[in-house]
């Protein structure tokens, strides 16, 4: 057997609907050579107690190894639990582990979404990272002319955060690989440039916000381009159950803590960067 080097991650919490459609579409990539961990983070019910969800698996095990991992009680950190999917992609037989991608279960990729991704980043060892864009499922096609620069970041002289754009919700007319200065949700990365930075964060607790945002430009700050293929979709279900679900109000204030959390890192991260490099963000 000729070893792979991809392995595609999904973390899942009391999602097992969305997780499925997530699923089929994996099935009908028209790349298929690629391995799969799954977590299930303490869902109230284990998705192995879906038999739909167990006819996907027993299709998806014909063409790929498969690891499911169930937490029975919920680990409270995505950062953490997208580390351990790492770890585990590591271990499979017959596969190198040089690409992870990272895929949220509440997503429905297009027939062409691994192989746009996986095709972008083996090219240049320069490249970190790429993801695509993340169109909602159950709304038109809305398009957006593409910007200079995806999901652009600018930060002043002192290292504060002074904007940042989130390119990636809508459609655009470009075939183009666009770089790009921080990437969201779903996205493709090299597993070196991921062991290189310590991974992904840990601090941003159970709702993850910003963790996909520090894990991007912790790459650019090693150095690592990032790009972002426009015509790679992997639409949004917008799940509205499971995940990473709680009361507004606490919701609301762990994502002004985790933003507060990130301004103040990056600030540190870049001010030391510049401090070594002459380099800012």
């Amino acid at each position: 057997m000729k070893d792979r080097n991809l392995v595609i991650n999904i973390l899942t919490n009391n999602r097992v609907s969305e997780l499925c459609l997530c699923l089929t579409s994996l099935i009908n990539q028209d790349y298929q050579e690629w391995d799969l961990v799954i977590i299930d983070d303490g869902s109230t019910v284990p998705c192995t107690n879906y038999k739909f969800f167990n006819d996907l698996i027993g299709r998806l095990k014909i063409l790929h190894q498969v690891k499911l991992v169930r937490h029975e009680v919920t680990t409270l950190n995505i950062g953490k639990n997208r580390n351990e999917c790492v770890e585990f992609s590591k271990k499979l037989k017959h596969n190198t582990t040089k690409y992870i991608l990272r895929i949220d279960d509440d997503s429905v990729c297009e027939y062409d979404y691994v192989r746009r991704l996986y095709e972008a980043i083996i090219n240049d060892p320069k490249i970190g990272a790429v993801g695509g864009v993340v169109p909602l499922l159950e709304g038109p096609n809305y398009y957006r002319k593409t910007p200079r620069i995806f999901n652009e970041t600018i930060f002043n002289s002192e290292g504060d955060l002074l904007s940042m754009s989130d390119d990636g919700g809508v459609d655009y007319n470009d075939e183009r690989l666009i770089l790009s200065h921080h990437l969201r949700s779903s996205f493709i990365f090299r597993t070196k440039a991921h062991d290189s930075i310590g991974g992904h964060p840990l601090e941003y607790g159970n709702t993850g916000f910003r963790e996909e945002t520090d894990f991007s430009l912790r790459l650019r700050l090693a150095g690592y381009l990032l790009f972002t293929d426009v015509q790679a979709k992997c639409y949004h279900q917008k799940a509205r159950s499971g995940g990473a679900r709680m009361p507004p109000e606490h919701y609301n204030q762990q994502v002004r803590l985790n933003d507060e959390h990130f301004r103040i890192k990056m600030r540190m991260l870049i001010m030391k960067n510049k401090k070594n490099k002459g380099v800012i963000i």
